[in-house]
């Protein structure tokens, strides 16, 4: 895992004003497995270490981090909690579709996950090439998007970015893109980011209360619960970007970078 300092802070500055736009600054924490390691990463239900340099996580299997690790906490939407942004690179070798499969940030204890509620980026019925985001925690509406990705079924591999912004941007509302190695029905290119936000572009509400704690990839309970997952999918360029605490603020304008 890698975790660097940079002009982040500035970029959440600049989409605040522009609320729906997709995150493009630097992210705190990356996670590239190419040391051949989970990087703090826990396997469960079939996950595995592939390549050297990537998680896969089949079926319902995934892949959890307590995010207390890493020294964060009071994570959430709210302007009193630390929004952040998650996003990571889900490579599909044999169907077009991320079905159940996804990323997401749950509320829990050291002990684990509660009840794996909480923000969720994944992937919708098979039937519709599509995604979904959707915080159960206390909301159980599934906001779709539909034939977001690949066209016709066809083009095999492709490699899918999701990222969700939850109240990062705009304390209290969380958004959501993703963009796909090729072209989609919706109209976008190859490499192009797709909103998944409302019809008005001012995202949905997040919880009014909840902290969240663990962070899953894969086909993990939360993502399942929306559509059980059994993509063959591949997991790298894991990242998370989180406001930072008032004394962090002195870090701008100088760039570090540590590795573990």
């Amino acid at each position: 895992m890698k975790r660097a300092f940079g002009l982040g802070v500035f970029a959440m500055a600049a989409s605040a004003s522009l609320a729906a736009t997709p995150y493009a600054g630097t992210f705190d924490y990356n996670w590239d497995f190419n040391n051949g390691t989970t990087q703090g990463w826990a396997l469960n239900g079939g996950a595995a270490m592939e390549g050297g340099n990537h998680l896969y996580l089949p079926d319902a299997s995934y892949a959890v981090l307590d995010t207390a690790s890493l020294g964060l906490s009071n994570l959430g939407g709210n302007a009193s909690q630390k929004g952040y942004i998650m996003q990571v690179d889900v490579t599909i070798p044999a169907t077009n579709f991320i079905q159940g499969s996804g990323i997401g940030m749950y509320r829990g204890s050291a002990a684990g996950p509660l009840d794996w509620k909480g923000p969720t980026l994944a992937g919708g019925p098979g039937s519709n090439y599509g995604t979904g985001q959707f915080d159960k925690s206390w909301d159980n509406t599934n906001h779709n998007y539909n034939y977001n990705l690949e066209s016709g079924g066809t083009t095999v591999p492709i490699t899918v970015t999701l990222q969700m912004d939850y109240g990062y941007s705009t304390p209290g509302k969380f958004f959501a893109w993703v963009k796909s190695s090729v072209a989609n029905d919706r109209g976008a290119a190859a490499n192009t980011w797709s909103p998944l936000n409302n019809a008005a572009g001012g995202g949905w509400d997040v919880h009014p209360s909840d902290t969240q704690r663990w962070f899953a990839i894969g086909g993990s309970p939360g993502a399942s619960a929306y559509n059980a997952s059994w993509t063959q999918a591949r997991f790298d360029n894991v990242r998370l970007e989180v406001i930072p605490e008032p004394a962090t603020f002195g870090l701008l304008g100088r760039a570090a970078a540590a590795s573990k």
